[in-house]
């Protein structure tokens, strides 16, 4: 189930099909060692997983081997896979100014749609006023409360779709360190209105 927009290539479809379930084909008669083919093409689900697709097969006449008359196909469905990677500086002065720069990926089988990010500022080092950029024309960003707790951005039409190899540069701020050898941890987030197949990787 969840296969839509079926349509048939090569046989006529006898109308006593259920949309999305099965497709009934009358192929006509079939002289001995003959064969005859033809095509289903649908749009694959939106839900991960493996789907078992059995195709069967039966005639008006006597058969001496019926065993041979059903064949089945696994297919893996993989939907998109948002990879957000930050990048910053490694070690910086204390009370010194650095910056952090937000990628967004897309590794996965199937376009994404109503992408997001989302980075909290740690509360040890202190948001540059004015220094959030957005680096894609197609993503809206901001910075949050006040004092500055929260970078989000999301995609300027919920139905923009981010791209199988889709690989962009998205935002860039500003932050100033606190004390010298205090430790900053830093998460950003991305989510998706899409399934995917993974999730590991939607935080760094």
């Amino acid at each position: 189930s969840g296969f839509t927009n079926i349509s048939t290539n090569g046989c006529t479809n006898d109308g006593s099909s259920v949309p999305g379930q099965t497709i009934h084909c009358t192929l006509g008669n079939l002289a001995q060692n003959a064969s005859q083919s033809f095509t289903i093409t649908t749009n694959a689900p939106n839900t991960n997983g493996t789907y078992l697709n059995t195709a069967t097969t039966g005639s008006e006449t006597l058969e001496k081997n019926t065993a041979n008359n059903t064949a089945s196909v696994n297919l893996d469905v993989e939907g998109a896979d948002l990879a957000i990677t930050k990048t910053a500086p490694a070690r910086v002065a204390g009370h010194s100014t650095y910056g952090y720069t937000i990628n967004l990926q897309n590794i996965g089988y199937s376009p994404a749609y109503g992408a997001e990010i989302n980075d909290t500022i740690p509360a040890n080092v202190t948001y540059v006023p004015g220094s959030l950029t957005t680096l894609n024309a197609n993503w809206t960003c901001s910075s949050i409360g006040s004092p500055v707790s929260l970078i989000s951005c999301h995609t300027n039409d919920s139905n923009l779709t981010i791209p199988v190899g889709y690989n962009q540069n998205i935002v860039s701020f500003n932050v100033t360190a606190g004390p010298a050898h205090d430790w900053v941890h830093n998460t950003a987030t991305t989510a998706t209105d899409t399934s995917e197949s993974r999730y590991d990787n939607n935080t760094d």
